[in-house]
Parts: C-alpha cells; structure tokens; sequence
C-alpha cells in the first residue's frame, strides 16, 4: 500500500538500477518516486507525534534528494504528519511533512520534505564542506 500526500509525485519515473540493486527489498516502490535520491547513511532520533510526551524512534536515513529524507520507521505514521528528526551528533531537530509511506519488510518505509533544509542534512549529502570532516555523517557512493 502507498500513500502519498503529493499526488503529482505519481508519475511514472525510472528507478536508478544502482539504487534497485542494493534495496529493493527494503524500500522497494517508494524510492520510485523519489529518481534523484542518493544513498546516505545518518543516524537520526524521530520524534514521534504522539501525545506521550518525548516518544521517539531511532532510525537511519537510507537516502535522501536536496530536500527530502527517505527511512524506515516501525510506528505508524501517515501522509501529512509532521515529524522532528534530530541526528545523533546535533542538538537541532529539523520539522518534515511526511510526504509519501509504503509497507514494507521492515515497517514503513517514510519519505519526509524538510520545511527548512537544515545544514546538518545538506553535510550528510556532501554539498558543504564540514560533511568531510564529520564521521557521523556517510554518503554512499
């Protein structure tokens, strides 16, 4: 099952044979949607939007494009929920919308737009410089 807050993101598109190759099993069909994701590998605390205050899932986001995040998270969550994720290394949690989420394996296989990009996430893509010297932060090539 896919549900989608954006339905123009239901085109048809071409999944990078590298990206298939290597998940998927774990997040099949949803990095479809998301062609110019790119693997990245940073632990990340999800604040979840409960009321139990401070309830959260730890996580690792497995690829991300210039403003989303693309993971797996064992509690439930749908289209148009706003989450907070906070990376291991930073005291900052960036707010996202979650714009698509898929059954998998695993759980759930999440894709959230950031409101604001926040710099941490531009590092673990490798577009500023501190990401070179910031071992929590891996991009996969």
């Amino acid at each position: 099952m896919l549900v989608l807050r954006n339905p123009e993101l239901t085109a048809t598109r071409t999944l990078n044979p590298a990206i298939a190759a290597a998940t998927e099993s774990t997040l099949g069909g949803l990095l479809n949607l998301f062609p110019a994701a790119r693997r990245l590998y940073v632990t990340v605390t999800v604040d979840l939007p409960i009321r139990v205050k401070g309830a959260s899932e730890k996580t690792t986001i497995l690829f991300g494009t210039p403003d989303t995040a693309i993971f797996l998270l064992k509690f439930p969550v749908g289209s148009g929920t706003k989450l907070s994720l906070r990376p291991v290394a930073e005291s900052r949690a960036a707010q996202a919308v979650v714009d698509a989420v898929m059954l998998c394996e695993q759980g759930l296989a999440v894709a959230v737009r950031f409101q604001h990009v926040p710099k941490w996430f531009n590092e673990a893509r490798g577009i500023c410089p501190a990401a070179q010297r910031n071992p929590s932060y891996t991009r996969i090539q």
